[in-house]
């Protein structure tokens, strides 16, 4: 949802823009524009969690 905090906060320039925030609230990646897809992002995110999993 559209807020001017919010764009304020992440230097968001416009939108459509999209915010990937990790489990600990880390902001990973954040796109401007209708490029790449939400569903990439998360795959890639939970490829990283996965890799980083003692075993």
């Amino acid at each position: 949802q559209y807020s001017a905090e919010t764009f304020e906060e992440y230097g968001l320039r416009g939108t459509p823009s999209s915010i990937l925030i990790d489990k600990n609230g880390i902001v990973r990646q954040i796109n401007f524009g209708a490029n790449g897809s939400i569903d990439d992002m998360v795959k890639d995110l939970i490829k990283e969690q996965n890799n980083d999993k003692v075993i």
